[in-house]
């Protein structure tokens, strides 16, 4: 009986020597918050507590199909968070390969009679690797050597298992914390780039050079007696600011929406540029309740204009065609002139040289909203192959 009490007493210590060490570990790296931290800290504790004298954690790389040594204590690791002579391990190479692969522990007693066994910095007799397993998956896994035959015991082996499992536990937080963060981030960089998408917007349509000609064409009419024609442009420049101050925050317009503003704006550009340019606006009433993203069709109208205008070419005819496909919204707009200076100039003077392009615009809300908007441009052409307008097409993805 005296001797049975004797090994349920050295089970017992064994038992609390285990749960000691075990939660040392937990309250170790419990503090630590990024992973390289983690698996230093692992490393190093390794030896300070269970009187390793060497240990590696390996990472695994699924793409390239290989262990990388992420941390290590002892012989590999001459000074703080840095490895010696790194080596990668091919997953199903070696002891420790064989451990990534089969996801179950290793505990080789000889090495030097273990044909898998691979020398790293200098040959050891004794090994030991434990999987570090997250989500069914093996993640990484903590080696450790001896020079000595028959070191590593099968407590030695629970030890680790356990300590493996925390540390999975804790690898697992520290990179949901870190997704998250990066989801933050990536949410804060997307608010941004919308709050710049409506202020770049709201600055191409109000533009210092459209508002000073607006007012200035005002200016005009009322100084030679055109008090009709003054009135008639305040009115619609008037609504138009409105609406454009009031759109500014919304992401989509409706379409019916849409049209009259693009009314407002054409009939606004005719009376200032004194009818050099007609229009034609072709649209289904069945299509004014879809909803668009703000502000596009308008800044693709300017640039035709503004275009037609500084080329010097003749009147221009404007034509715009809304047509709906199963779950997309086709839009053409095409301008073609009767004199043709240069179409194609692009005058690096030009007041739109630091403005937000339509391009950049549609570019910009595919990369945040994932709108998938395709866009094309083409030049129309005579019989002679003389450039003679353009037409730009945006194809809209619309909601179920």
């Amino acid at each position: 009986m005296a001797e049975n009490g004797e090994v349920q007493l050295a089970k017992k210590l064994k038992l609390d020597e285990l749960e000691e060490t075990l939660v040392y570990f937990a309250t170790s790296i419990i503090s630590k918050n990024t992973e390289e931290e983690v698996l230093w800290d692992l490393a190093k504790n390794c030896i300070s507590r269970l009187g390793f004298l060497d240990c590696v954690v390996y990472k695994v790389d699924y793409d390239r199909k290989v262990l990388v040594q992420k941390a290590a204590h002892g012989p590999k690791n001459p000074r703080s968070y840095e490895v010696l002579q790194p080596i990668e391990i091919p997953i199903g190479k070696g002891i420790t390969g064989t451990v990534a692969s089969t996801g179950k522990p290793e505990l080789v007693s000889d090495t030097s009679k273990d044909k898998r066994y691979v020398v790293d910095d200098e040959v050891r007799l004794s090994e030991i690797a434990v999987p570090i397993i997250q989500d069914d998956q093996v993640w990484g896994v903590i080696d450790c050597e001896h020079p000595d035959k028959n070191f590593f015991t099968h407590q030695h082996l629970k030890t680790l298992h356990a300590i493996a499992s925390i540390c999975a536990v804790k690898l697992a937080r520290v990179n949901a914390e870190h997704e998250l963060k990066l989801k933050q981030k990536a949410l804060m960089d997307t608010e941004r780039e919308l709050v710049n998408l409506r202020v770049n917007s709201l600055r191409r349509q109000m533009n210092p050079h459209f508002l000073f000609n607006a007012l200035n064409a005002i200016q005009y009419f009322i100084t030679t007696d055109k008090k009709r024609m003054a009135l008639r442009y305040h009115s619609l420049f008037s609504k138009l600011i409105r609406k454009y101050m009031l759109h500014l925050d919304e992401e989509k317009i409706q379409l019916e929406e849409e049209i009259r503003m693009i009314n407002w704006y054409l009939k606004l550009q005719q009376l200032r540029y004194e009818d050099r340019f007609k229009f034609t606006i072709n649209v289904s009433e069945s299509l004014y309740s879809l909803h668009i993203p703000t502000l596009i069709i308008q800044l693709i109208i300017e640039e035709l204009i503004e275009r037609m205008v500084m080329s010097n070419s003749g009147e221009g005819c404007l034509t715009l065609d809304f047509t709906y496909q199963p779950g997309r919204l086709q839009f053409k707009a095409s301008l073609e002139v009767d004199i043709l200076q240069d179409f194609t100039r692009n005058d690096a003077e030009d007041y739109r040289t630091n403005l937000f392009t339509w391009q950049e615009h549609i570019d910009l809300l595919n990369k945040i909203k994932d709108l998938k908007i395709v866009r094309q441009l083409d030049e129309l052409k005579n019989d002679k192959g003389k450039i003679t307008g353009r037409i730009i097409e945006l194809t809209i993805p619309l909601p179920e």
